[in-house]
């Protein structure tokens, strides 16, 4: 008697993604795209010995079949902008206003996750330097009136680390990464991973803020169509470009999305872990970065502490859980904790370019748009 389980449509059709995704000349492709950027197609095709417009189509096909995503990945605080994550224990009922007031802030981007466990709510906010101490003081008044017995931190990080995505690591199997969750602990020995903490405000203006801005959304928009909507001549965006966006390296890196497993098969978490020195932060976050699950690492500032978004695979996240245990129980973790990302309930709001003036800089009220957001005027 034979038994076969039938595979939903979308399983079906992520693996025959993931089939293309295999072949060795488009994770070559993929791999220089993360260093150099879709922009560079053409240098790219010399540099894989390939005929351009072999390159060229299969980028389309990655783009359109595979719905791979390329994104820019601005230096935040090249632009004069900090890293702040506020997480929120609140009332669940007043969780929807709170969505409301945050989605109002004017400040140059954000993002809010809403939670399951120990925070119902998790913020991230990039805000000028200049206005870093005033966004403790807009939590606490947004939390003072809304419910006053919730409570939350406000933590100051420096910028993201995003790993490259080794897509030669795939397979068509069940779980389709080939890697072992517990050689993270092996891997702590051979390298360490420095997360810069600097402020290093470089200077730019409101063109070279737009293109961030368009290409940190999709990177693959031609300069032609990029100026079209900025409504500049694609000469002069080009200047812009290499004169400043690249000159100044004003884009760290490119990050390549693809879903890491098939639908409904993994879940997402914000993984905050405290260490006992430097080195064992260092060496943790090299390990965290050779491995599938990590989307982005940062580290808190002044501390030796780091919050990493992790994707897992369903049957991966107790393996995961039991192995911290043990990195706490041998006194290389000092402790961490879990935060359940809802993918249900996710706001992003990308970096806006209006809010800049060469002259003035970040233009951002002293309440941080706070008494524009709110029903009611909150006076900080």
């Amino acid at each position: 008697m034979s038994c076969y389980i039938e595979l939903p449509v979308e399983v079906i059709e992520y693996y025959k993604k993931v089939e293309k995704l295999l072949d060795p000349l488009n994770v070559r492709l993929l791999s220089l795209i993360y260093k150099y950027g879709p922009g560079n197609l053409f240098t790219i095709s010399r540099m894989l010995k390939e005929n351009s417009k072999k390159i060229y189509y299969r980028f389309k096909i990655l783009r359109e079949n595979v719905k791979i995503v390329v994104r820019a990945l601005p230096s935040i605080t090249s632009i004069g902008l900090t890293n702040n994550f506020v997480g929120i224990k609140v009332d669940y009922r007043k969780i929807s206003h709170l969505e409301d007031i945050f989605t109002g802030l004017k400040v140059p981007a954000k993002t809010y996750r809403v939670y399951g466990n120990i925070y119902n709510m998790f913020v991230q906010m990039l805000v000028p330097s200049e206005k870093r101490d005033v966004l403790d003081e807009v939590v606490e008044a947004v939390l003072q009136r809304e419910d006053s017995s919730s409570t939350y931190v406000v933590e100051r990080y420096c910028e993201s680390y995003t790993p490259q995505i080794d897509f030669s690591k795939l397979s068509l199997k069940f779980n389709p990464w080939k890697f072992d969750i517990h050689k993270i602990k092996d891997l702590m020995n051979e390298g360490r991973l420095k997360l810069v903490e600097k402020q290093d405000n470089k200077g730019l203006d409101k063109i070279d803020l737009k293109l961030l801005a368009e290409l940190s959304r999709d990177a693959a928009l031609s300069m032609s169509k990029i100026a079209a909507k900025i409504g500049i001549s694609p000469a002069g965006l080009k200047y812009h470009f290499d004169k400043h966006v690249i000159k100044k390296r004003l884009i760290r890196s490119y990050y390549i999305y693809f879903p890491r497993y098939p639908p409904s098969a993994s879940e997402i978490f914000f993984v905050k872990v405290n260490f006992p020195d430097t080195e064992t932060t260092e060496r943790f976050s090299y390990a965290l970065s050779k491995t599938p699950y990590l989307h982005s690492i940062s580290k808190q500032i002044g501390k030796n502490s780091v919050l990493a978004l992790i994707e897992f695979h369903c049957m991966d996240v107790q393996k995961f859980l039991e192995l911290m245990s043990k990195l706490c129980s041998e006194g290389v973790v000092s402790s961490f904790s879990f935060h359940h990302v809802d993918r249900e309930h996710i706001y992003v709001q990308y970096i806006d370019p209006e809010l800049y003036d060469k002259k003035s800089g970040w233009l951002i009220p002293d309440d941080l748009g706070l008494a524009e957001s709110s029903r009611d005027t909150i006076t900080v």
